[in-house]
């Protein structure tokens, strides 16, 4: 027995390693290789576990205090040596972590590759800040997402992945060629159903979400419009009529006069008084529509007492 014992502690000095799980070194894991420890409570800590990938070595003197904490008496001993025990990701393992994170989102997933590096036992995860998204021009390229197996008390080993993802929605399109800088008509884009990555919130998906709207940058015909294409919807357009309220007290003011800007509603635009030629700062009330809190003598065309 005693030869059996000392046999596995010669090969354990010679480089295998006692696969531990946990953060600290307890006694039933010394008791693995040095027999006297079975003697010891097994939940007894011991030291610390080594960081996952790394080993370590326990010397012989450090063995001997271990044991004199439970009265043991130990013959020689080599010094052992202790790793953290690993394991690899599966495909189906990495499939489920990566379906998960996607939720109910109605998906095509192909995983290409993932980390083949051994983990710590513990929960994969793929948080969705971790999946970068692919370039415009190529909305069904091949991404990376990385994402962690947690283990231990709340800490993480990094891991990653490469995937295609793709999933079919409805997407606002240019019709036609779109400038930047114009205001966008109903029959300037059209409603499709697209096949690409999947960006909640990403895309326009009705018609009356921007018309009305001013383009921020071009836009190709065929090409789906973006949340960040699109400026605020538009309701007075620079050159436009509008109708113009001002008060003071109780005193009233209506007139029509010509903007000079162009607004969402409330935005503060230049609009011009076409009878006198002034030019005065109001707020975009509406389609149409804007006001001022101040009446000013060179808006008098008409006044309510």
């Amino acid at each position: 027995m005693r030869l059996a014992a000392w046999s596995a502690v010669t090969s354990l000095a010679w480089g295998t390693c006692v696969a531990v799980d946990g953060e600290r070194l307890r006694a039933a894991d010394v008791a693995r290789v040095v027999p006297a420890f079975a003697a010891a409570p097994p939940e007894a800590e011991l030291g610390y576990a080594p960081a996952p990938g790394t080993r370590r070595w326990v010397r012989s003197s450090e063995l001997a205090r271990w044991a004199a904490r439970f009265g043991l008496t130990l013959s020689e001993t080599a010094p052992v040596c202790f790793e953290r025990r690993m394991e690899r990701l599966r495909a189906e393992q990495v499939r489920a972590a990566l379906m998960g994170s996607l939720g109910a989102q109605a998906v095509r997933l192909e995983v290409i590759e993932w980390s083949r590096q051994p983990v710590p036992p513990g929960v994969l995860e793929f948080p969705s800040s971790g999946l970068l998204r692919p370039p415009a021009s190529a909305p069904g390229a091949a991404v990376l997402w990385k994402g962690w197996v947690r283990y231990g008390s709340g800490r993480r080993f990094p891991v990653w992945a490469r995937v295609r993802i793709l999933a079919k929605s409805p997407r606002v399109v240019a019709a036609e060629s779109l400038k930047a800088g114009e205001v966008i008509r109903p029959e300037q884009v059209r409603l499709e159903e697209r096949e690409g990555f999947p960006e909640a919130g990403g895309w326009f998906t009705s018609v009356e979400e921007v018309a009305g709207r001013r383009l921020l940058r071009s836009v190709p015909a065929g090409a789906p419009l973006g949340r960040g294409m699109l400026g605020e919807a538009t309701e007075v357009a620079r050159g436009e009529l509008v109708r113009v309220e001002a008060a003071a007290g109780a005193a009233r003011v209506v007139l029509e006069a010509r903007a000079e800007s162009d607004g969402a509603r409330g935005q503060v635009v230049r609009v011009r008084n076409p009878a006198t030629g002034k030019v005065f700062r109001a707020r975009v009330e509406g389609p149409g529509r804007v006001a001022t809190p101040v009446v000013a003598p060179s808006l008098g065309e008409r006044r309510t007492p």
